[in-house]
């Protein structure tokens, strides 16, 4: 006996992202919980059109990837403000083989 068609749910689109990021950067949104529960909501309240499964996925996924953003903003700010006083760094990398 044949299954029945699922219906795919759309890709993640540009406009999802920068929906997800408006709500972020306007406090409506908090990016640090990724409990079911809060995903859920956010998705209910904001994303009704997508499915609860994909949506927990994309969320963590984007959650994951707007704290490294943040973080890497954050350094560049930080190495900025070092250079303009006049300091300079070195990163040096050392790898071992024994």
């Amino acid at each position: 006996m044949p299954r029945a068609a699922q219906p795919k749910s759309a890709s993640w689109g540009k406009q999802d992202k920068a929906s997800l990021h408006t709500l972020i950067v306007e406090g409506k949104v908090d990016i640090e919980d990724t409990s079911f529960a809060n995903i859920d909501s956010v998705q209910a309240r904001f994303f009704p059109h997508r499915t609860v499964r994909n949506f927990r996925r994309n969320f963590k996924d984007f959650s994951s990837a707007f704290n490294l953003d943040t973080e890497l903003d954050g350094a560049r700010v930080r190495a900025a403000q070092y250079h303009e006083e006049g300091k300079t760094s070195v990163c040096f990398l050392s790898i071992l083989f024994h």
